[in-house]
């Protein structure tokens, strides 16, 4: 309701500042992903913005309102509050202490960058209430209710690259002995066709886990999700994934991973201009990522299409984004294949 608000102020307002309210386009990384996902099915936000750009967001929104709040009563029980008048007197340290970080509804979600385990879901965000969203994306694609506007969707090779990484990772051996634990849940054979699926040997145990977590927990959802937008909307959808990595290892959330690879919000130091943040001196590599990232997403504000031509809309093909734009025909799509086959979409990321 605060996003559609500050929406409904650029349209009242933006002329005064040099804008047009009618080339309003949304811009989401990871939770603002979401957020710009759920706007694109609020009937409260329609005719608000013109375009939609989601990057490192979850595809899971379809938590209703009375299953939200049966998951809260774990934490109104902590509270051991049984009127509004006593919630709202409580101190932030109560209603801290009295979050069920690890019980169902998972609030801490502290598997979210991590291979999934059989049974353990995270609560979905936002909420379907009946009036912000009177039902979840997919169902406002399929229904013909949703804001129909050309679509950018985004991810991350290794989204959790600077995140986590197991300690014991120290060779070969403990890789494929945390994978057949943790996917072991879901039984031996998803866990030995996961190894092969990301061996080990061209490339580092690193790169192979964080591409595992990366797709099992985001892109692959994301896939789904692009190919629903593009089949029951009359706009079009632009899928790419980020493959672009620092010229030097950079921290650049403050974790105590640093990041290598092609991490969550990457593409957002990019295009923001934030790229001397992480890096001092970013290299030839990087600013052209930067260049050609900017290019792509400028040309979509303008246009509603990418700069590059080959760039097709999805699911004819899906751009590579690092110094340059590839239009590929897929990516990871045999381990995509695998991972939504076998139920794997519920357990994409919450954020």
């Amino acid at each position: 309701m605060d996003q559609i608000r500050a929406l409904k102020w650029v349209r009242d307002n933006i002329r005064n500042f040099g804008g047009d309210p009618n080339k309003v386009t949304l811009y989401g990384h990871s939770a603002g992903g979401t957020s710009v996902m759920a706007l694109t099915a609020s009937p409260l936000a329609k005719g608000l913005f013109q375009k939609a750009l989601m990057i490192s967001g979850s595809p899971l929104l379809y938590k209703t309102l009375a299953e939200a709040s049966a998951d809260n009563l774990v934490f109104l029980k902590n509270t051991n509050c049984s009127t509004l008048t006593c919630l709202q007197q409580l101190s932030a340290e109560e209603v801290t202490q009295a979050v069920p970080w690890n019980v169902f509804p998972f609030w801490g979600m502290t598997d979210l960058v991590d291979i999934p385990v059989k049974g353990k879901l995270d609560g979905g965000l936002a909420i379907i209430d009946g009036l912000v969203l009177k039902e979840s994306p997919f169902d406002s694609w399929v229904n013909g209710h949703s804001n129909d506007v050309p679509l950018m969707i985004g991810t991350a090779a290794q989204e959790s690259d600077y995140w986590f990484y197991p300690k014991e990772f120290t060779d070969e051996s403990m890789y494929t002995d945390y994978v057949l634990r943790k996917l072991g849940t879901f039984g031996t054979d998803i866990a030995k066709m996961a190894l092969k699926l990301y061996p080990t040997g061209k490339k580092s145990v690193r790169e192979q886990f964080t591409s595992m977590v990366s797709d099992a927990r985001v892109g692959c959802g994301n896939d789904v999700m692009a190919l629903w937008a593009a089949v029951n909307t009359n706009s079009s959808v632009y899928r790419y994934v980020t493959t672009s990595r620092p010229s030097v290892p950079v921290w650049p959330w403050g974790f105590q991973t640093n990041a290598s690879l092609s991490f969550t919000g990457w593409d957002m130091f990019a295009f923001f201009g934030l790229m001397p943040y992480p890096i001092d001196y970013p290299s030839s590599s990087d600013v052209m990522f930067t260049s050609n990232i900017r290019r792509e997403f400028l040309s979509f504000v303008e246009t509603g299409s990418p700069y590059s031509k080959d760039w097709l809309p999805y699911p004819e093909n899906i751009a590579l984004m690092s110094s340059q734009t590839t239009a590929a025909a897929g990516y990871h799509s045999q381990q995509c294949n695998f991972w939504m086959q076998n139920g794997f979409f519920n357990y994409s990321w919450v954020n």
